[in-house]
């Protein structure tokens, strides 16, 4: 119960830090760009002048629409350190919308800025975001790269490459005591195949030979259209060799 307590309060945190920093962001980006655009042979032109007035009055404004366009685009309640595909496209989505946002009401309330702000902003913030959102994701991907040693991470293959399938490898990916070297797809038995730089096996009578090639210490079951012939072949293969089975399909989550 205090462990549940204690996580709980670790996620309100680090939503907050995550509002503080995304209500920064979004006005850095916007500041970085006029300075970009300003900043010529190591001085501010003076033209800069006039839109400074303009950054400063619709920041309150801009921070909360931005936001709030955040939170409908399910910027806090993501768990980053499993960050896929689909979230690279709400990030992107959600700045572009923000960027929208900031010419109309900049257009409409309080004066136009450059184009050139309009389109080096929503670049800037994008970056800003990506940074914090994927940072922990990366540094977990390395951490387990080059601090785990290799007899200490049990070799894992992941049976499904749909969406649970992608889902079990960056929950592995995370891990810090198992790392995934292999996919089995048992629906294609199309060889060499490989999805996001990893070997992907095609078919269940490739099984058996995938788990002495890849030499498997654990096998992740993530594919919930397997028979249930099927599920109990892995686990037989899987006993006489004493190798560990997780079944996703079963549990909905890993561990």
């Amino acid at each position: 119960m205090e462990n549940s307590k204690n996580e709980r309060g670790h996620a309100t945190l680090v939503k907050i830090v995550m509002v503080l920093y995304d209500a920064i962001a979004v006005n850095a980006a916007v500041f970085l760009a006029i300075i970009l655009r300003f900043y010529v042979r190591f001085e501010f032109h003076n033209g800069a002048e006039q839109y400074i007035p303009i950054f400063w009055n619709a920041l309150p404004v801009f921070t909360i629409i931005s936001l709030v366009i955040f939170y409908f685009s399910h910027l806090y309640n993501t768990m980053w350190e499993y960050a896929d595909g689909h979230d690279v496209l709400n990030v992107l989505c959600a700045s572009l919308l923000t960027d929208v946002a900031y010419v109309a009401m900049t257009f409409v309330f309080f004066g136009q800025m450059p184009l050139s702000v309009y389109l080096l902003s929503p670049i800037i913030q994008s970056g800003l975001i990506f940074v914090s959102r994927f940072g922990y994701r990366l540094y977990l991907l390395e951490r387990n790269n080059h601090i785990i040693k290799d007899d200490q991470v049990k070799r894992t293959m992941i049976i499904g490459v749909d969406g649970l399938g992608r889902f079990a490898r960056t929950k592995v990916d995370a891990s810090t005591n198992q790392t995934a070297v292999c996919m089995l797809d048992a629906t294609d038995t199309t060889p060499n195949r490989y999805l996001n730089g990893m070997p992907v096996v095609g078919g269940m009578d490739n099984l058996e030979r995938a788990i002495e090639q890849y030499h498997i210490q654990q096998v992740v079951i993530a594919d919930a259209r397997l028979a249930s012939e099927s599920i109990k072949r892995i686990k037989t293969l899987c006993e006489e060799r004493k190798i560990d089975v997780e079944n996703l399909v079963l549990h909905g989550k890993l561990g």
